[in-house]
């Protein structure tokens, strides 16, 4: 459990060849569950998301191999009622949460990079069940709407220092000290008193991968497809309702399972 957030992750591995004799893909299932404290009790919501690794011939490669990658799901929902609706948007390049989850926080795993073949073979050696807290860095990207049918009602949960380069001499030392950690803390603000989070974490599935489930939430986010959820046709990340976007919500998944 770290900090505030856990995460339940469970991954599904499914080996699946293609018709070339040169190309194998790899389906790695997982579910996402952000769990929450507030004084009714523990609530949580959970997405079954899908890293698709495909590996084939290239005769660039110092290996003479590439491994290709896919994501597919859609953002965590967590539903409190009358207190309103977490969502644990995706941020740029989702299939990082699985590749530094196993990297960072299970024991004894491959450590010289999972978009390799070696990574692709130890990523399949993991049993359903396994599981790892998701480290601080790699959270999805909390979000809420005081107005459901808003989109300019988007608000920030959690603000997150990632600790990158080229951060300012106090957030380095901060960092050499605790690592990534949360800066601004906003789920009382808009849920309540007594709400927090409290854990993340990532576990092996064999579960179909989430549809339909931000739809029943955002119904206008499908008029956006990928676009940006202000009706731009750009972003600014200076205003967060300008700098989300379809693809933070949900990618490679049908409308409502469809």
């Amino acid at each position: 459990m770290k900090l505030l957030l856990a995460l339940v992750l469970s991954l599904s591995i499914i080996s699946v060849a293609a018709c070339e004799d040169s190309t194998k893909s790899h389906e790695f299932r997982y579910k996402l569950t952000v769990t929450l404290d507030t004084p009714e009790g523990e609530v949580s919501g959970s997405s079954v998301q899908q890293v698709t690794m495909t590996v084939y011939k290239d005769p660039t490669h110092r290996n003479g191999v590439s491994v290709g990658e896919d994501f597919k799901g859609e953002a965590v929902v967590v539903d409190m009622g009358d207190r309103g609706v977490l969502f644990g948007a995706l941020r740029t390049d989702p299939e990082r949460v699985l590749y530094r989850t196993v990297e960072e926080n299970v024991e004894g795993s491959y450590q010289s990079g999972y978009q390799t073949v070696n990574g692709v073979t130890y990523l399949n050696s993991l049993p359903v069940g396994t599981k790892a807290d998701v480290p601080v860095r790699y959270w999805p990207r909390f979000v809420t709407f005081t107005d459901l049918d808003d989109p300019k009602t988007v608000q920030s949960l959690l603000s997150i220092e990632g600790c990158y380069a080229g951060r300012s001499d106090e957030v380095e030392a901060k960092c050499d000290e605790i690592g990534p950690y949360v800066t601004e803390n906003n789920l009382e603000k808009y849920f309540g008193e007594g709400v927090r989070l409290k854990d993340i974490t990532i576990e092996i599935t064999d579960e179909p991968v989430t549809q339909g489930v931000v739809d029943e939430y955002l119904p206008w986010l499908k008029k956006y497809g990928g676009s940006y959820i202000s009706g731009k046709s750009y972003g600014d990340n200076r205003d967060l309702y300008r700098s989300l976007h379809g693809g933070n919500f949900k990618i490679g998944v049908k409308s409502n399972g469809k």
